[in-house]
């Protein structure tokens, strides 16, 4: 895992203004778990804030590092995705259907609706 994940990595090309020059390195854990350090807090949030991230057809979960706290502490099973659902009939569009799919699926975090008067 931490090869592929590690080939993966080299294979990404970042623009200049990505970039910026700061340096970020990646350190095996374990088989599955790879600690990224950053250079920067900025690119540090930028990056977890972007989630989730998708590499080869792959879920590469990020969670933010806590000193002291052991790898089994990490709930690396749960991560929030935004999802667009097609081919509901027009007439039942509306905030409650919306919530009542989400929730078919999962858990419900928030959901981004704008009716006719805004709201």
């Amino acid at each position: 895992m931490a090869k592929d994940i590690t080939e993966m990595l080299e294979r990404l090309n970042f623009s200049e203004a990505e970039s910026k020059g700061d340096e970020f390195s990646f350190v095996a854990l374990n088989e599955d778990v790879i600690l990224v350090k950053f250079e920067n807090i900025e690119d540090r949030m930028r990056i977890l804030n972007l989630m989730p991230w998708l590499f080869n057809q792959c879920l590469f979960t990020m969670l933010p590092f806590i000193k002291g706290q052991e790898l089994n502490g990490y709930e690396f099973n749960i991560n929030p995705f935004w999802i667009r659902i097609f081919n509901i009939p027009l007439e039942q569009m509306n905030r409650q259907m919306a919530i009542n799919v989400g929730k078919a699926i999962g858990d419900v975090v928030a959901i981004g609706w704008r009716d006719r008067e805004g709201g």
